[in-house]
């Protein structure tokens, strides 16, 4: 059994402890330690039967403890990278639920979260700490750059490629071949049909960059 610690103590971290059961009876057992979070209001809280045992910092407590990161929301997803590059590759989990269809021939990059109902399609290539929530459809040939984040129900069409650190809201639909830029942010519902460039947050059918007429 591996013993492992998760990031932050928000919904994504929930999930996966309610997911314990499951991932046991499918061959991957894991001992959850507890919850490291930032937030000291969370302190000491038990959360699903896991406690908050301290900060981000407190990791160097648990040594020989495996991470998941359960990190990132819409107010907060641009920070991951820093909060997570410190800890290296080698202590990340990977987490797959096993309702997730997942081609044999993608590629799910280090730390990161397949929720149930998730397809991931062939050739599909996610990078490190990426997060895929329920019912997310990654058609061929996607690309996702590390530590980008979709929600659910989240529909990429073949060969799309979405950034590093990006995060798309729920329902947003992203058309064949797209690109979106690093740290861009697609709001819920959008339907993006030309390019994204870095940093821009776009909503709407079609979308737009926000604040646009």
């Amino acid at each position: 059994m591996t013993a492992v610690l998760i990031l932050g103590a928000g919904g994504t971290g929930r999930d996966v402890v309610d997911w314990l059961p499951e991932l046991r009876a499918a061959g991957r057992p894991l001992e959850v330690l507890g919850f490291l979070d930032d937030d000291p209001a969370k302190r000491g809280l038990e959360i699903g039967g896991a406690k908050v045992l301290g900060p981000l910092t407190d990791i160097v407590r648990f040594p020989d403890a495996s991470i998941i990161d359960a990190l990132g929301s819409p107010r907060s997803y641009r920070g991951r990278p820093k909060l997570v590059e410190a800890f290296p590759d080698s202590r990340s989990v990977t987490v797959v639920h096993p309702l997730a269809r997942v081609s044999s021939r993608a590629v799910i990059g280090a730390g990161s979260i397949i929720y149930p109902f998730a397809f991931i399609g062939p050739d599909v290539v996610l990078g490190r700490h990426v997060i895929v929530l329920s019912h997310g459809s990654l058609n061929h040939d996607v690309r996702i750059g590390d530590f980008a984040i979709l929600a659910s129900h989240v529909s990429l069409g073949g060969g799309a490629t979405i950034g590093r650190a990006c995060y798309l809201g729920m329902r947003a639909t992203v058309r064949e071949g797209i690109q979106v830029g690093d740290g861009a942010l697609v709001g819920m519902g959008a339907v993006v049909t030309d390019d994204v460039p870095a940093g821009v947050t776009v909503v709407g059918m079609p979308a737009r960059p926000l604040g646009s007429a």
